[in-house]
């Protein structure tokens, strides 16, 4: 465990870094991180962006969150599901305020944001977080991001990942098809190479606030 500062980078280990964001959320101080793995030849590093447990989000945030390879935001409850959860109604102000959790169609917004902020083609995956089991599915999630998505000309693979289960491994820092080559084959194609590869766990958030 160490303190740090919203905003100022650390290195968490030897060529990975992290940048903390500020996030709103009724919890106290609350953050999203921007982890950034070394640089290769060409400057670039495979990147991991990760916000879950918010309530809204704003250009700054998006701003943080462009160029990365790898998205990962929360898209907590479908609105109408939230309404008609039965719920009491402080838990559903709670849930749907500045302070809460993203909907469906905040999270797209917020991916939209970024996609729009980041270089063509740049960011690869997008990790869906935090569904919740009463008043979430992930059919109704993935329709909201593939709404947004389909306005790009390029693919970002969508992975809603859940609470009980690990996701599969996704591998940055390697071009899109390098993985599916066998070992030791080269490509006949000249293509940017990055000096490290890096293997993230799937995601998924197993954070316990109530929101379930």
């Amino acid at each position: 465990m160490r303190p740090f500062e919203s905003g100022e980078e650390f290195v968490v280990a030897q060529g990975l870094r992290c940048r903390p964001l500020p996030l709103r959320h009724d919890s106290g101080a609350t953050f999203g991180f921007r982890i950034e793995g070394p640089r290769d030849l060409f400057g670039q590093a495979a990147a991991v962006g990760y916000v879950a447990d918010l309530g809204c989000w704003d250009e700054a945030l998006a701003d943080g969150l462009a160029d990365v390879d790898l998205l990962a935001v929360e898209f907590n409850h479908d609105l109408a599901m939230e309404l008609a959860s039965g719920r009491s109604p402080r838990l559903i102000d709670r849930v749907l305020g500045d302070e809460g959790h993203l909907s469906n169609t905040q999270g797209a917004a917020l991916v939209r944001a970024v996609l729009g902020r980041s270089e063509i083609g740049r960011v690869r995956h997008l990790v869906q977080l935090h569904l919740s089991r009463q008043c979430n599915r992930p059919t109704l999630a993935r329709e909201a991001a593939k709404a947004i998505l389909d306005d790009f000309a390029f693919r970002v693979e969508v992975h809603t990942a859940r609470q009980d289960e690990p996701g599969i491994t996704l591998l940055l820092g390697v071009a899109p098809d390098a993985a599916k080559r066998p070992r030791g084959l080269a490509s006949r194609t000249p293509r940017r190479r990055a000096t490290a590869q890096q293997a993230l766990p799937g995601l998924e958030d197993s954070r316990s606030d109530g929101i379930k």
